[in-house]
């Protein structure tokens, strides 16, 4: 179960990447204009709002995204040091995380590419990464392999 975290991990932030990038519909009729009663005035700062804490998620993504690097990589040069790199389950796992970390770093260059993603579960899942990387892996190949 645990050495199905991560993929399930990469499935996660790939669907929530798909569903942000997902185009808006225009309507095919022009809009009806307002009565004169009703109020015009758009609430642009509710806007603006959403704008704002999805830019402070994706800094604290960026912040998350910096940790899991530093992790990722010494878990990795332990794995090649130990001989992980001829495990192919190992293999797949951190190739995963390498995965989910190019994903990362397109949400932080591009914010555009993120909008509309589940930024929340976005941010938990790179918490679950680093803590699984950090400890279960890190576990794992901290001892020489054998096959």
């Amino acid at each position: 179960m645990k050495r199905i975290i991560p993929l399930l991990l990469v499935l996660i932030l790939t669907t929530g990447m798909l569903a942000g990038c997902g185009g808006e519909t225009t309507p095919t009729a022009a809009p009806e204009k307002p009565a004169e009663s009703q109020e015009t005035t758009k609430p642009a700062d509710s806007k603006d709002a959403s704008v704002m804490e999805e830019l402070r998620k994706l800094k604290e993504l960026e912040g998350k995204n910096i940790k899991l690097v530093e992790v990722y990589n010494e878990v990795a040069t332990l794995a090649i040091k130990n001989g992980w790199d001829k495990d192919e389950l190992t293999l797949k796992e951190l190739n995963a995380v390498n995965a989910t970390l190019q994903t990362f770093n397109s949400m932080i260059k591009d914010p555009s590419s993120a909008h509309g993603a589940d930024l929340d579960e976005i941010l938990s899942a790179a918490d679950e990464l680093t803590t699984e990387l950090n400890t279960n892996i890190r576990k794992r190949v901290s001892v020489p392999f054998a096959k």
